[in-house]
């Protein structure tokens, strides 16, 4: 696969975003709503193509929570009108949202069943992993493996 480039959402802390540092891509930042983007990571010239959420166990049981309706559910519908492929990688292994550890009060069934059940009404897929490494890694692998059904021109037959 040739070298391409991972555009990486201005909103995202530098301190805390992935690097990539691994693969052979290249990196820019670049405020992916004014790109009529959704997400975190996407593929230079594929912004209006697929997008993956980075989310870290704390901040998805709050989006599951209180601002589910106003906040995250509206950017997973936009991302289904308007993206062909997205997904949330979750930076937790699904046991830990399972035994409710995080800071949220939320219920963890509600915290699952977003992920369990979202996939059935929305284009939209969830991925546990098990540290912010491996959501790194499911990230690239991801965001590659859908520029290849791009660039094939079957990326509409994965979804």
């Amino acid at each position: 696969m040739s070298r391409f480039t991972i555009i990486v959402d201005g909103r995202e802390q530098k301190d805390h975003a992935y690097g990539f540092e691994s693969y052979p891509v290249d990196t820019v930042r670049k405020n992916l709503s004014d790109m009529g983007s959704e997400g975190d990571y996407t593929i230079e010239g594929y912004e209006d193509r697929f997008s993956v959420e980075r989310k870290s166990l704390n901040d998805f049981a709050t989006c599951c929570g209180a601002t589910r309706e106003e906040h995250f559910e509206p950017q997973v519908q936009r991302a289904d009108k308007r993206l062909d492929a997205y997904a949330v990688v979750i930076e937790a292994p699904k046991w830990k949202a399972e035994k409710g550890a995080y800071y949220s009060n939320i219920n963890p069934n509600s915290v699952t069943g977003t992920a369990e059940k979202w996939p059935h009404k929305y284009n939209v897929e969830f991925h546990w992993c098990d540290d912010k490494y491996y959501a790194e890694v499911k990230t690239y692998q991801l965001l590659a493996y859908w520029k290849d059904l791009a660039d094939r021109g079957v990326l509409m037959d994965y979804v």
